[in-house]
């Protein structure tokens, strides 16, 4: 038979446990408070550091529509201009334009207009249409100005002066769009 070497003893530990085990869920609980205390540290140092950069990108982004805003602005006038320069090339077109214009000056007794050399004769010849459209004045004057452009014209009358030029008329139109 064998030898007996050492008797075993009863496990004392088991009375130990539920200390151990309070320590441990301390220590949990600990642990817990001390991560989430890490972690809204983290978070609040990690939004002090972006929140610059945000307002910064956000003002970036501003500038940046503003100037899309302006450009796009001014290559729309460009585009518009240029199309109407070019639908008025024809002096039948520019014609209809000084026509239209003479409409709202139905009040003055004497009418001077104001063109461009190159447009006069072509009023001259049509001259009847542009009487026609007008209430009590009977006759009007065209007189040539080379300080006008092409498509500038100024109407004239007793009750004051009017440009009805395309370009003046394009800059009403974009000042009354303009943001």
């Amino acid at each position: 038979m064998g030898k007996l070497i050492k008797v075993a003893q009863a496990d004392n530990g088991a009375e130990n446990r539920p200390e151990s085990a309070l320590i441990i869920a301390r220590a949990e609980a600990e642990a817990e408070i001390m991560i989430g205390a890490a972690e809204k540290a983290g978070y609040e140092a990690g939004r002090a550091q972006v929140e610059p950069l945000a307002q910064h990108v956000d003002s970036r982004c501003k500038e940046l529509r503003q100037s899309t805003d302006r450009r796009l602005q001014s290559g729309i006038r460009e585009l518009v201009g240029s199309c109407l320069d070019a639908l008025l090339e024809d002096d039948e077109r520019f014609f209809k334009l000084v026509r239209n214009a003479l409409r709202s000056q139905r009040r003055g007794r004497e009418i001077f207009l104001r063109v461009h050399p190159s447009r006069a004769a072509h009023l001259h010849e049509h001259k009847a249409g542009l009487i026609a459209v007008l209430g009590r004045a009977r006759s009007i004057e065209i007189r040539e100005d080379i300080t006008l452009g092409r498509d500038g014209c100024v109407v004239e009358t007793d009750a004051g002066m009017l440009d009805v030029g395309l370009g003046t008329q394009l800059s009403a139109l974009f000042e009354g769009i303009a943001p």
